[in-house]
């Protein structure tokens, strides 16, 4: 959710939960197909590039085990229509399908902001690293699809209050690949609470310090803003369409101590509060929408600033380490890896692979 400030001018609103600022002179985002035929095997990590730590913070990283989040919740699940694999597959093999297209809207969780290239959730998604995740073999969509076609718009640093409806039903018309079985994933919202850290004077949008009566109407806005934006999505997609909406995670484990987060940020006393209305409206977003809920608030609970308390009711002594970046607004490549597996689920359960 950290901010990329960009020298583009004259910007007057942000396109699509995260889509290129409208009146830009920056050239349209390419859309990236992968191709497999039918029977290639899956041999190598398939991720080129180095994906060492660098200057990120990973603090006790541990990828070995399958960290899949079995409690996730899926509010809503949209089943119009049969979406069972039968649909696309061919060659007489039920787990390898024609063609899926997948789309990112949202904030810098979407966009990978911190992730080692190739190690975001929504890289992870098309394509697992097997050499760093090896347990993940054949848990993506290259695996399931013979052509794989991603359009991820997301942009770090918004907040729902930078889109429009208007906004993306004109992008979505321009993509060329949405007639496809169209996978669409949003994180957003995180911003609407935490930017820009000016205890002075919250509002929507940016509503850190604020207390919990003032957030209730924005926080009202946001659930009628986010409905809007995935009904004009759902109308702008004409193939089979499934949409899965992340709620916000917690970095404080469930303890609400933002001010002991290392990063200089003061107390906030109805901060817990103001993110548990939030994601409340986020699954009356996904029941008014037929969305399906990531629980992403769950799949981080235990490995933010309390990752080491063993008193902390999420402690996980099972891989006790630290899922955040040194800004702690976004994850590490841990978190990313665990947000992934909660993506994949839904995934694996919506279109029943």
């Amino acid at each position: 959710m950290a901010k990329r400030y960009t020298q583009l001018t004259n910007i007057a609103l942000f396109v699509l939960l995260g889509l290129l600022p409208q009146c830009s002179a920056e050239p349209p985002r390419e859309y990236t197909t992968y191709h497999r035929p039918i029977g290639d095997s899956l041999s190598g990590d398939g991720v080129s590039g180095d994906h060492s730590n660098g200057d990120r913070v990973h603090a006790g990283d541990n990828v070995s085990g399958d960290h899949s989040t079995g409690d996730m919740a899926h509010a809503g699940d949209n089943n119009s229509g049969d979406h069972s694999t039968g649909d696309f597959a061919q060659g007489g093999d039920p787990r390898i399908g024609d063609a899926i297209h997948i789309i990112g809207f949202g904030d810098s969780v979407t966009d990978g902001f911190c992730a080692t290239s190739g190690l975001s959730f929504f890289e992870l998604l098309i394509q697992n690293n097997n050499g760093i995740y090896p347990q993940w073999r054949g848990r993506d969509l290259r695996s399931h699809f013979a052509s794989v076609t991603s359009n991820n718009q997301a942009i770090s640093g918004s907040a729902s209050c930078d889109y429009s409806t208007s906004d993306i039903t004109y992008v979505l018309q321009q993509d060329p690949h949405t007639w496809k079985p169209t996978v669409v994933v949003i994180t957003l919202g995180g911003n609407d609470l935490i930017h820009n850290y000016n205890c002075s004077s919250p509002g929507e949008c940016h509503a850190f310090c604020s207390s919990l009566a003032a957030a209730t109407s924005w926080a009202d806005n946001y659930r009628q803003r986010m409905i809007g934006f995935i009904q004009a999505a759902k109308a702008s997609i004409t193939g089979p369409t499934y949409i899965l909406l992340a709620n916000i995670y917690d970095p404080t484990d469930g303890v609400g101590d933002i001010e002991n987060a290392g990063v200089g940020l003061p107390p906030w006393p109805d901060g817990f509060d103001v993110l548990a209305l939030y994601n409340q409206q986020i699954e009356q977003i996904a029941l008014a929408t037929g969305a399906v809920l990531v629980d992403m608030r769950a799949a981080m609970l235990g490995h933010g600033i309390h990752f080491d308390d063993r008193s902390n009711p999420y402690y996980d002594a099972g891989d006790p380490t630290y899922w955040y970046c040194q800004n702690l607004e976004d994850p590490n490549d841990r978190g990313y890896h665990a947000i992934r597996a909660a993506f994949w689920q839904a995934i694996e359960e919506t279109l029943r692979l």
